[in-house]
């Protein structure tokens, strides 16, 4: 008995050693080798994107997924489509305006039939496909065998791949090719097929176009490839990456533009549109914050606003009643608009946020809301994906369901500035302010009157000769920052010490910059609405030839500078 018992115990040792010897756990399927890069490493770059990998194993791939970096996307609209009839009969073309190629890929298998291996290789040409409802992108991959392996197995390997886009984390793209061979007729009857390599590469350019674009980050880019096979359902996986370079070299400087419709008075709810807008090349917005017109205020809190709670947003079942506008996203890499409803989205703390799903993506952004310490309403959105926009469109409802009140009527009074922020993927930062265009005004919306001047000389050539100047700015126009006075000819500047001036506001700090040129500049951070200032006899030395021409260069806290002239006046 008790040699029986050791002699079982000794069997499941060894049993239990062959399962994890190395000889055993080599059958299975892996990944040895895999590189992924693009032949050109800048930035938004547009260089041909090539995958190599190698495999081992017994074991048959079934179903790959290359997992490609954030912010390395395709366009399809760089080719024509080719339909996938006419991919099935091998007849999409491959060059010319109408080419619908976009790449070349190879494979290397092992053929068994009879017993006896053969190593064959298969090469040939990428295409994007028409996709089919509610895909973004769908490409075929043509290879036929090369050489001897022809005569072997005369027949084309066609596959498709489906583009989806990982609609939680970081957006980025997956291509994913489902039923590989596991067999192959071949003219010595069925072989049995093992994928050992695969290469693909990808155009930079297409015909129509540019093709492939690196991320818009300096960020390092990782591919991951996953490989499922028919013996089981694990996949393997191996990751490879490359660092994009030169961002500095990269555009970014988003526009805004706001509009107002609807009730536009005092204590009206009006409905906005906010556009922000790139060129085609710019870097991806990573975050973008915009601050809303003092003359508009958060209704976000009365007790008729319904959020949709997080549990909701999560299951793509936000209520109706909490839709508060819709989105649109332009994107040069898809040729159809992004849409989808803002939903209010509750928050654990302050203000509750902007929900926005974009359909057929699927990808849902979800912004912050609050109050800067100028009382204006924020909004921001964070951690943004990298995909370069042309426009992203935001319209916020008006009336009773409205989230957005006046504080003021929108058609009287200065023009409303909305003032955002942005910062790239690429690192870069800017701003960008836009003038509310209101609908409904009488004339139009709100204009800018230039800057007013009132100026006078008196007693020149005198021991107490005066000059005193007033610049208002103008009727709805922005508060002034700096105004530069150049007095006539004969009329030298001999001091600006307080002793001898007199300034109105009292924030007016005065500076000569040269015979006969003072400059005014206010400390106050939202500028003023006028600047006065006396020169008193002994600030100034003056001839009575002094001839009466005052010139006055006023500058706004938006940096808008406009001249204006005056005859002084004598007293």
């Amino acid at each position: 008995m008790r040699n029986s018992a050791r002699a079982v115990t000794v069997a499941l040792t060894a049993m239990v050693a062959g399962l994890v010897a190395p000889g055993v756990a080599s059958a299975a399927l892996s990944i040895d080798a895999l590189t992924a890069a693009p032949s050109v490493p800048q930035a938004g770059g547009h260089g041909d994107f090539s995958l190599s990998m190698s495999l081992s194993g017994t074991d048959h791939a079934k179903t790959l997924v290359i997992h490609l970096p954030a912010g390395l996307i395709g366009n399809p609209g760089a080719a024509t489509p080719c339909s996938e009839d006419t991919f099935n009969a091998r007849g999409c073309p491959t060059s010319g305006p109408d080419s619908a190629k976009v790449g070349v890929s190879s494979i290397s298998a092992t053929a068994t039939s009879a017993g006896v291996p053969t190593d064959i290789t298969a090469s040939g040409s990428v295409f994007v496909l028409q996709p089919r409802e509610g895909e973004i992108a769908r490409l075929g991959i043509d290879l036929y065998p090369d050489g001897a392996a022809a005569i072997l197995s005369p027949h084309a390997i066609l596959n498709q791949s489906i583009v989806s886009v990982r609609t939680k984390g970081d957006n980025g793209l997956d291509s994913t090719l489902e039923g590989l061979p596991k067999t192959s007729q071949t003219t010595l009857g069925d072989a049995d097929v093992h994928l050992k390599g695969l290469n693909l590469t990808l155009n930079g350019q297409g015909a129509k176009g540019p093709f492939m674009s690196n991320p818009t980050s300096c960020n390092p880019a990782t591919t991951t490839v996953d490989i499922v096979s028919y013996e089981s359902p694990d996949p393997v996986s191996r990751s490879a990456e490359f660092t994009p370079t030169e961002c500095d070299k990269l555009a970014f400087a988003p526009k805004v533009a706001i509009s107002a419709t609807g009730t536009v008075g005092k204590g009206g709810r009006p409905a906005l549109k906010v556009a922000v807008t790139q060129a085609v090349g710019e870097a991806a917005g990573k975050r973008v914050q915009l601050a809303l017109p003092d003359a508009v205020t958060s209704e976000l809190l009365h007790t008729d606003r319904k959020s949709c709670t997080l549990e909701q947003l999560t299951a793509a079942a936000c209520p109706a009643n909490t839709q508060i506008g819709t989105a649109t996203a332009e994107t040069a890499v898809l040729p159809f608009p992004l849409t989808g409803p803002v939903y209010l989205a509750a928050s654990t703390s302050g203000l509750p946020g902007l929900a926005i799903t974009l359909a057929p993506l699927g990808i849902t952004v979800v912004g912050k809301t609050a109050v800067d310490s100028k009382g204006r309403l924020v909004n921001v959105f964070d951690n943004l994906p990298d995909t370069p926009l042309t426009n992203f469109e935001l319209n916020l409802n008006g009336g009773t369901a409205g989230i957005i009140g006046t504080t003021r009527d929108l058609c009287t009074g200065a023009p409303a500035i909305a003032e955002g922020s942005f910062v790239g993927h690429n690192g870069a930062s800017t701003t960008a302010n836009a003038t509310m265009k209101v609908a409904g005004c009488k004339g139009g919306s709100p204009t800018a009157g230039k800057p007013t001047l009132t100026a006078s000389l008196h007693k020149p050539g005198t021991k107490r000769a005066t000059v005193s100047v007033k610049v208002k700015a103008g009727k709805n126009a922005k508060k002034l920052r700096r105004v530069r006075i150049t007095l006539p000819s004969g009329i030298t500047v001999r001091s600006v010490k307080k002793k001898v001036l007199a300034v109105s506001p009292r924030s007016l700090k005065v500076k000569r910059v040269g015979r006969h040129v003072i400059e005014l500049r206010t400390t106050a951070k939202r500028g003023v609405a006028s600047m006065t200032v006396k020169l008193k006899a002994k600030a100034l030395k003056t001839s009575r030839k002094t001839k009466r021409s005052i010139k006055v260069r006023a500058t706004d806290i938006g940096g808008t500078a406009t001249t204006v002239k005056r005859q002084a006046v004598k007293k």
